[in-house]
């Protein structure tokens, strides 16, 4: 009886402290309410501002991305072409389209005649943007005509190399006022403008829903010095645009107070600049002011509150548990050079699949740099590590979400294809592999080619098994290595040998 009394005091109080702790959070709540300053809660306001902006800058970053990948990775492959016709320029026009926002597309040679995605030819040579057609490396430009339909566009421009000659460059135009369509699901939609300014700090374009002429020109930086509420925070922010980095600052202008907000776009090199107006800002600031319900709705909330407290601890520390565990299992997965999941990872996912889609068709690709020791021997491991590191990176973005790629020994690498059932298919997806050999250079100063050979084999054709399959890839690794290496062979281009040649 006596041990039940106690655990009945001692319920008590820890009941009394609960109780105690939840008064005691209700006054800090009150107080917070009384006491808060207004340039605190502006700070927050600010916040929640930058970070709709950043979204939304993020946002349009990922389109220019896109266009960024599709035209780079179409060029490379023309520039592998042993030859370049009209067939094969529609079906990379075709392809970039599918995957990106681009309203328009060409195929430009270096005399200025261009093919579009429709077949339609093209002659360039009047054309504003026809001195870029001789430059070698990739590039976003801003066109104020783009000579086809009249209006504006940000071009990105993707040179065909092959060696040191230029054959062509792959153009792609972005319509600018995909800008405005970005921004036209945010609440500020009715109440904002923007620029975007190139690496000089040359204004390329304007828009939005706000027009001020005091600074919606394409003498922004300029304006901006005279603008600022102090001439520190704007050399702040100038300073931080060059940097590239995101920086804020508030202007006034004849018509209204902006709290401007500046990101980089750097998949172009240039800066987005957006920017509401304070009262925007101060509307947002007075909705957060209104008064709450009644400090005893509160307080019944409160208490209220303490009814599921434990539930909600419970259900917090069992998540973050899991976090934690998970956190674990993928730091015990992952390689730590390259990011990609290790040998045992690899082997686990690709035997998951198998098991559970017996039935299922995949192609397994090993993949084997090409003189790796010679690398390290000469360039050293630092560099060896580096050719690791971005070989992996790039077999990662070669391939859907859902396919394994994985690092398996120092120098080799394994790709899973899941669910391709046409062997054409996947002979086309494995050569990718090859493809982007032919341009792959590792070093900041001195560009070091690297290749690699490859052996793959067919699941569901020429193994049942991952252990087969394995074996089936290497013995075609192995053809490929014994044949002068940078090369791709499927397992069931063997067949014609007899086993002995084959191991």
């Amino acid at each position: 009886m006596k041990e039940m009394k106690l655990t009945q005091k001692n319920l008590f109080l820890y009941g009394g402290m609960i109780l105690a702790a939840l008064a005691v959070t209700a006054s800090i709540i009150v107080s917070f309410r009384t006491e808060t300053s207004l340039r605190q809660v502006e700070e927050i306001i600010e916040r929640q501002v930058e970070m709709t902006l950043s979204y939304q800058t993020g946002q349009m970053d990922n389109e220019l991305q896109k266009i960024s990948v599709a035209g780079a990775t179409a060029a490379a492959t023309l520039s592998d072409a042993k030859t370049i016709d009209d067939n094969t320029i529609r079906t990379a026009l075709s392809n970039i389209k599918s995957f990106t926002g681009a309203y328009h597309m060409m195929y430009a040679s270096n005399e200025g005649m261009a093919v579009d995605q429709s077949g339609n030819e093209i002659d360039l040579s009047g054309f504003s943007y026809v001195n870029e057609l001789n430059k070698a490396e990739s590039r976003f430009v801003y066109l104020d005509d783009d000579g086809i339909n009249n209006h504006s566009a940000f071009a990105f421009f993707a040179p065909i190399v092959s060696g040191d000659e230029i054959k062509g460059q792959l153009i792609l135009f972005l319509n600018p006022e995909q800008l405005a369509r970005v921004n036209r699901s945010s609440d500020y939609a009715n109440s904002y403008f923007y620029l975007v300014a190139d690496e000089h700090q040359n204004i390329l374009f304007n828009g939005g829903s706000l027009a001020d002429s005091q600074i919606l020109d394409f003498n922004f930086f300029d304006n901006g010095s005279r603008l600022a509420l102090t001439s520190y925070s704007w050399a702040n922010f100038t300073r931080s645009v060059k940097s590239g980095t995101a920086t804020t600052v508030n202007v006034k202008t004849d018509r209204a107070t902006y709290h401007i907000f500046a990101q980089p776009l750097s998949t172009a090199g240039w800066t987005m600049i957006l920017g509401v107006p304070q009262s925007y800002v101060d509307t947002k600031i007075a909705f957060m002011q209104e008064p709450y319900r009644t400090m005893k709705i509160e307080l019944i909330v409160i208490f209220a509150s303490a009814l599921v407290l434990y539930v909600v601890v419970y259900i917090i520390a069992a998540k973050q548990s899991k976090r934690h565990n998970k956190n674990l299992e993928d730091k015990a997965d992952t390689d730590q050079l390259t990011g990609l999941t290790n040998k045992l990872a690899t082997e686990r996912q690709i035997k998951e699949y198998i098991e559970s889609k017996p039935s299922g068709r995949g192609v397994l690709v090993l993949v084997d740099v090409d003189n790796f020791k010679k690398i390290n021997d000469t360039m050293g491991h630092a560099f060896g590590d580096e050719v690791l590191r971005q070989l992996g990176l790039r077999l990662r973005n070669l391939y859907r979400v859902s396919d394994v790629v994985g690092r398996v020994g120092g120098d080799e690498f394994m790709v899973f294809l899941k669910d391709v059932q046409d062997p054409a298919i996947m002979k086309r997806e494995a050569n990718k592999i090859i493809t982007f050999f032919a341009g792959f250079e590792v070093g900041e100063y001195v560009k070091y080619s690297v290749t690699g050979s490859l052996g793959a084999a067919i699941y569901g054709q020429d193994a049942q098994t991952f252990e087969d399959l394995y074996k089936r890839a290497d013995e075609a690794l192995y053809k490929s290595k014994r044949n002068g290496k940078n090369q791709l062979h499927f397992y069931d281009e063997l067949n014609g040998q007899n086993d002995e040649e084959k191991k």
